[in-house]
């Protein structure tokens, strides 16, 4: 009857042989891949020969069975929903107790849909946002140490001692080089003759009073009145190179217009000769 011959479960799509012998189909069909005769009467059966047994699959889709993750569960509570065995398959789409695989690249684990969301908030393959502020990055769980101890946006100390503030490991050269106040930085007057003891280096936070000494600041005039000056020579080189420039497009065009002029002449020349040419050679009337 409603009973499977091959796993004696109960048919599902059920299909007979001519014979008969009721199977579901995807039991048979393997079967007959490996020996094409009925597994009840031994004559031979094909694929194309089977016979959809549309009452009993009619009858069975009717029989009223318990939820399929209820039957041998290791868990103490399961799912109560029973119905009609043709909404099984529906329900068990939807059912909380059904098993799932947990979706994550690389984990292994196999349990109820209910204890999914548990499971995402310890699952070591779950993608999580860096916790360091700005970092746009997402790792899996398992990889938060490594990723944290190698993150540009991680915020780190600045290395200089006294300066105290924290920044992103990707702006360290940024603070370094334009904001810290106590990195070393080259004293621009030592080129000109800094009068201090600076060694060529001083601390930018102590850099504007360095210059400001009475000694360094006639030094710090006269490298700027230096720097204007040269300036001014480049500026003067600059206007006198545009003049010549300058000059010498205007006479490239006079040159030019006086070419055209030339060539002009000598063509009313030629069209004159070829015109007195023509009236000599005219032949005299009688």
């Amino acid at each position: 009857g409603r009973y499977r011959s091959i796993c004696l479960q109960v048919l599902r799509n059920p299909v007979q042989c001519p014979f008969q012998h009721p199977f579901c189909r995807s039991c048979l069909i393997p079967c007959l891949e490996v020996h094409p005769a009925c597994p009840s009467c031994r004559n031979p059966l094909r694929p194309d020969s089977l016979i959809q047994c549309r009452i009993a699959n009619n009858l069975i889709s009717n029989l009223s069975v318990y939820c399929p993750t209820a039957i041998h569960s290791e868990f103490l509570y399961n799912c109560s929903w029973t119905g009609p065995l043709s909404q099984s398959e529906s329900h068990l789409q939807s059912c909380v107790y059904a098993k799932s695989i947990c979706p994550n690249d690389g984990c292994e684990f196999n349990g109820r849909k209910l204890d999914m969301n548990d499971h995402f908030q310890s699952c070591d393959f779950q993608l999580v946002n860096c916790t360091n502020s700005g970092c746009p990055e997402q790792i899996q769980r398992r990889n938060t140490p490594e990723h944290s101890l190698n993150c540009d946006y991680r915020s780190i100390e600045c290395p200089n001692l006294g300066c105290g503030q924290h920044f992103a490991f990707k702006d360290m050269i940024d603070h370094l080089q334009c904001h810290c106040p106590m990195q070393v930085v080259a004293c621009p007057l030592i080129g000109i003759g800094c009068t201090s003891e600076c060694s060529g280096y001083v601390r930018r936070v102590d850099l504007e009073g360095h210059i400001a000494q009475p000694s360094n600041m006639m030094v710090f005039i006269q490298q700027v009145v230096t720097k204007i000056q040269q300036q001014e020579r480049e500026i003067d080189d600059l206007k006198s190179s545009l003049r010549d420039l300058t000059l010498t497009q205007q006479d490239r065009s006079i040159r030019e217009e006086a070419r055209m002029a030339q060539l002009e002449e000598m063509v009313a020349e030629l069209q004159l000769q070829q015109s007195n040419s023509s009236g000599s050679s005219t032949p005299s009337s009688f």
